[in-house]
């Protein structure tokens, strides 16, 4: 059973300034030491979520991949890119239905 993690303040209040206020916050990372997402609720149900990537590499990656990449996809086929934050290596991104791949337990077939 994996550790609930907490959201830093500052990358709470980085987000609020974004989406507004909050209502509710779940953690959502994975099952490894480094994953670090959470699932932000606002006013209206509306959700989003906050990822701080594990190194400067990945966020950068990351943040180009939604930049640049995602867009082409056409929307709601993947997150849109709110806002990013270098700083405390974080990004704000959309919420679209779906589940994620590795809880669908999917076969090569």
């Amino acid at each position: 059973m994996r550790q609930t993690k907490p959201m830093p303040a500052t990358v709470q209040r980085w987000a609020e300034q974004r989406i507004g206020p909050v209502v509710a916050i779940r953690d959502a990372s994975h099952d490894w030491y480094r994953s670090k997402v959470w699932e932000l609720e606002s006013s209206g149900a509306r959700r989003w979520y906050a990822k701080v990537s594990p190194s400067e590499k990945f966020f950068t990656r990351e943040t180009r991949a939604y930049r640049h990449v995602v867009p082409v996809l056409g929307h709601s086929r993947a997150p849109d890119l709110v806002d990013s934050r270098a700083e405390d290596l974080v990004l704000l991104l959309t919420a679209v239905p779906g589940a994620p791949a590795p809880g669908l337990a999917l076969t090569t077939g």
